[in-house]
């Protein structure tokens, strides 16, 4: 049977938070990935204060759960430009916001205190778009003994 090249929308936000990049691609049997269109999706202004809040450690475990789902809705939203443009992707690929990234090998009773905790709950973006998506990326990278970065 023959492989056939998928099309992508990758999502994903770094620590400056200066916008969601989304980019839709089209990925060959070979590997090899040409890009089709990249843009960069800002965050609500009042999500960005928040995530930078979360980052110094200064919002509740509530507002970390709404946000989680707020940040989702931001990159269903990013992924929604490019739909709207170019139709639904064979799938979606979120790696993200990371709020901490804890990659080093401590431990508490012989458990490892190795994380990262990423938000933009890939739920929300499968719901709000109708795609399937693909998330965790630096969660299964250090479940799998690596660092979780970089990906």
């Amino acid at each position: 049977m023959e492989k056939e090249s998928k099309k992508v929308i990758a999502l994903m936000s770094g620590t400056s938070c200066d916008s969601i990049d989304a980019g839709l691609c089209e990925v060959h049997p070979d590997m090899s990935v040409t890009l089709i269109q990249g843009i960069n999706h800002s965050y609500p202004e009042h999500i960005r204060a928040k995530l930078f809040a979360a980052f110094r450690g200064e919002i509740s475990i509530k507002e970390l759960c709404q946000l989680n789902f707020a940040v989702g809705k931001c990159f269903a939203d990013a992924a929604n430009v490019l739909i709207s443009e170019f139709g639904k992707p064979d799938f979606i690929s979120s790696h993200g916001q990371t709020v901490y990234h804890y990659p080093y090998d401590e431990k508490l009773d012989d458990i490892s205190l190795k994380s990262t905790l990423q938000i933009g709950e890939s739920a929300i973006i499968a719901r709000e778009t109708g795609c399937t998506v693909i998330s965790n990326f630096r969660e299964g990278d250090i479940a799998a003994g690596g660092q979780g970065a970089p990906l």
